[in-house]
């Protein structure tokens, strides 16, 4: 008796538990699915450029749009264009995949090439040369005229990453047996090769290291700005 009362029960449970089950599933709503991303290069997702800040942000924002203007009437492509903080947060945004095209130095490129397999696909060609070179700085009214005569100086480097503004300054001072980082008496990262030079000319540090091209190098960048520099720099 009790066992058919109890069968009673569980059967009762259920149908009811179905029909619970049941209306649940009549009043659901359908579960949307995620439309697929727009095609990139397009307007709704766009090709993500970023540069390394070796120079004035808004300098070369507005050279990154004419770029992107440039590159869309090419290529019929959107691109968008960005100037992150530093060189290392290029590097770190494209391993993150927040940004498809990165303008690199070589040191950068390198870090991004061993971290996250970054590929080169095109390189830069400046007064019809694709090679630069890496500047050291003074004031010529300071009689500095040799890397040993700014030892236990003030200095200025571009960003820690920059390949012409740290990287080859610091191994020429290893290149001749000496320290780095106790070479100078005070050192700062300018972060920009335009901030670097302007250090050295408004005193701020005895010397600075910057690119370098054939025809040019960064004070140029400043002469607008600081018309003389290229005569007391």
């Amino acid at each position: 008796m009790s066992r058919g009362v109890n069968a009673a029960l569980v059967i009762a449970m259920l149908a009811a538990s179905a029909v619970l089950v049941g209306g649940c599933a009549r009043t659901e709503k359908p579960v949307e699915r995620s439309s697929k991303p727009a095609a990139l290069g397009t307007p709704e997702n766009p090709i993500k450029m970023a540069m390394v800040p070796s120079l004035d942000t808004k300098k070369l924002i507005t050279s990154g749009k004419k770029l992107a203007e440039l590159l869309k009437k090419e290529t019929g492509l959107t691109f968008t264009v960005s100037v992150p903080t530093s060189y290392a947060a290029v590097v770190a945004a494209m391993g993150a995949g927040k940004v498809d095209v990165g303008w690199l130095s070589p040191l950068p490129y390198v870090i991004a090439h061993d971290q996250y397999g970054v590929q080169v696909v095109l390189r830069t060609v400046r007064n019809k040369s694709d090679k630069y070179w890496s500047f050291i700085i003074a004031r010529t009214d300071t009689g500095i005229n040799s890397l040993d005569d700014l030892k236990g100086k003030r200095f200025a480097y571009g960003d820690p990453v920059s390949t012409s503004g740290c990287l080859y300054a610091k191994e020429l001072i290893r290149s001749r047996g000496e320290d780095p980082e106790k070479f100078f008496s005070h050192v700062i990262y300018a972060g920009a090769h335009d901030k670097v030079v302007m250090a050295v000319y408004n005193k701020q540090v005895d010397g600075g290291a910057i690119y370098g091209g054939v025809a040019s190098d960064a004070r140029e960048k400043v002469v607008e700005t600081i018309p003389d520099v290229m005569k007391k720099t």
